[in-house]
């Protein structure tokens, strides 16, 4: 079973199920170009918070079958759009969470993860997938390592699954394990990076926080007892609130958005992370040449490409 891609979408809109270039994706848009449509899914009964009723999209397959799996202030939606034009919801996962704007999923084998932010009931909670199409199962469900988190991020090669803005480390990253035993996470380590770490990359061993107002940094985890700083860009043309990242070009470089209206996508060079070096601007396609209020919010690469979710641009390739 593989993981297919995470879209983020984080704006009150229905799901949108696209082909582009032969690869399924859940985005949200308005309009297109070089994009079919095959279906969508919303449910108009679920209440929004903060003017948004989702959150996240992230994919799953399994037995032939392909699931998103939907963050929505309620609970985690679990969709079945093997058949993209009727997508079904197989399962509706309530977690500990009844309300919140942002939630956070992985899986890692047939497992799932989930966490909740500005949640006073959250925590970790882990589900098996393995049932599926029937309902999956509650494993793991705990607030010994914290209670609400931002956002995670699962290294599939080492079996770790990093966590950012938690209350219990908000200036850092908690990291636990999960290799041998999936559904039974353990503390691998809990350090503090040098500012609220509001989302996460991570290759082999080297993790790349963004720090929102404090830019990016990178660190070798590849000793968690003895994690070392390497590289940091503090300012950078366009800085505004750097918000997530992905690894292109076989990790020789570094895509991020700033959360922060108008700003232009960002490029660094990463063949050395110890030396990060920033290197270059591009924006939406309707945001050149001219000025507007657009936000780019997440990045996800394949292959020389990266599909990017706007706020108000939709999705832009």
């Amino acid at each position: 079973m593989d993981n297919w891609y995470n879209w983020s979408a984080r704006s009150s809109i229905i799901l949108l199920l696209l082909v582009i270039g032969g690869a399924s994706m859940q985005v949200s848009a308005q309009g297109s170009l070089n994009m079919t449509l095959l279906g969508h899914w919303d449910d108009a009964s679920i209440p929004a918070v903060l003017g948004s009723q989702y959150n996240d999209v992230w994919g799953y397959e399994a037995g032939g079958r392909e699931y998103a799996i939907v963050g929505a202030t309620t609970a985690n939606y679990v969709i079945e759009v093997t058949n993209p034009s009727t997508p079904i919801v197989r399962a509706i996962l309530n977690g500990s969470c009844a309300s919140t704007r942002w939630r956070d999923h992985a899986t890692y084998g047939n497992y799932l993860y989930t966490i909740t932010d500005n949640c006073a009931t959250g925590g970790l909670q882990v589900w098996d997938l393995s049932s599926l199409p029937a309902a999956p199962v509650l494993v793991f469900n705990s607030q010994a390592f914290f209670i609400s988190a931002h956002t995670l991020f699962i290294n599939t090669a080492t079996g770790r699954l990093y966590v950012g803005g938690a209350d219990t480390q908000p200036g850092g990253v908690l990291v636990l394990d999960l290799l041998g035993h999936p559904a039974n996470p353990t503390l691998g380590g809990n350090f503090t990076l040098g500012g609220y770490t509001h989302d996460i990359y991570v290759h082999h061993d080297t993790l790349y926080a963004f720090f929102g107002s404090g830019g990016i940094g990178s660190f070798d985890l590849v000793n968690l007892a003895n994690p070392e700083a390497m590289g940091y860009i503090w300012s950078y043309p366009e800085s505004g609130f750097a918000h997530s990242g992905c690894g292109i070009n076989n990790n020789k470089n570094l895509v991020w958005t700033d959360e922060t209206a108008g700003k232009s996508m960002k490029v660094a060079n990463i063949t050395d992370p110890w030396n990060i070096t920033f290197q270059s601007l591009f924006k939406s396609a309707l945001l050149a040449p001219t000025y507007s209020n657009s936000i780019a919010h997440n990045p996800v690469a394949a292959g020389n490409l990266i599909y990017v979710s706007y706020y108000e641009d939709g999705l832009q390739v």
